[in-house]
């Protein structure tokens, strides 16, 4: 069996690896980008 191309995949398999990446990205911004600018945007206001 050999591999297959991105582009060979039927629409229902990209649509799905899409929405895999978007739900990544948001979870790595919301819970490490936004929590890291909030703790420096504090640390900064109390000094």
């Amino acid at each position: 069996m050999g591999t297959l191309a991105f582009k060979q995949l039927p629409l229902v398999v990209k649509i799905a690896v899409g929405v895999v990446f978007n739900n990544a990205w948001w979870s790595i911004e919301e819970f490490v980008i936004n929590r890291w600018l909030i703790l420096v945007s504090a640390t900064l206001r109390s000094q």
